[in-house]
């Protein structure tokens, strides 16, 4: 994917961070944070980063 580029061979994409609250689950507390560079998505955020924490643990495994 590519992103758009200016005069200065500049690329710039669109950045979306995500941040989960943890709240106590596997006795863990705090915030996570996901971010994701997207270009030219048409889909909701949260179906970003539940398909992205999908295939995440089907690459790890």
């Amino acid at each position: 994917m590519r992103g758009s580029k200016d005069k200065n061979n500049d690329v710039t994409f669109n950045l979306w961070i995500v941040c989960k609250y943890k709240k106590g689950k596997r006795k863990q507390h705090g915030i996570e944070y996901f971010a994701y560079v997207v270009y030219k998505a048409q889909v909701n955020l949260s179906y970003i980063h539940q398909d992205y924490r999908k295939r995440f643990g089907i690459e790890s495994s």
